[in-house]
């Protein structure tokens, strides 16, 4: 509909203007001057816009190479330390290995002395056992002897 209300073909531009349809081109043709002045405003706002856009990206690129070089030191220092720990685990293991193998040569030599030991007590508690009967063979026997002679069978010149 040619009275049809519409907006300004330059509305993005800032012309705010509603015109009938059938008066689009006059208003266009009359308003060359304000229309350019606006895409100027807009073009110099959109530069500015962009000017800043590119200066915050190139900080949050400095800020990324940053934290990026941040990354990489304490990935080394990581690496490092962890070849640090790698060295001193491998260290204890091997003392720890030496160790063993030491008190397992102790633990051989305890467990010898002990068996000998152990032998030895086993042989003088025979000894003690096999003394203990001859002590009480002698003492039944001298017991025999006592009541024998008491009894006057033992006589003290012959046999």
């Amino acid at each position: 509909c040619p009275l049809e209300l519409v907006t300004c073909d330059f509305q993005l531009s800032g012309c705010s203007r509603r015109i009938a349809r059938r008066d689009r081109n006059e208003h266009n043709n009359e308003n060359i001057a304000y229309h350019l002045g606006l895409i100027n405003k807009s073009s110099v706002a959109r530069d500015q816009r962009m000017a800043l856009l590119e200066k915050t990206l190139r900080a949050r690129e400095m800020e990324l190479a940053q934290l990026h070089k941040t990354i990489e030191r304490e990935r080394e220092d990581r690496n490092e330390m962890m070849q640090q720990y790698d060295e001193k685990i491998q260290s204890l293991l091997e003392l720890f290995e030496k160790k063993m193998a030491s008190n397992s040569t102790d633990c051989k030599r305890a467990l010898t002395g002990a068996m000998l030991t152990a032998t030895n007590v086993d042989k003088m508690r025979r000894t003690v056992d096999g003394l203990s009967y001859t002590m009480q063979t002698v003492q039944k026997e001298m017991v025999d002897i006592s009541s024998m002679v008491r009894l006057g069978q033992l006589s003290g010149g012959g046999g």
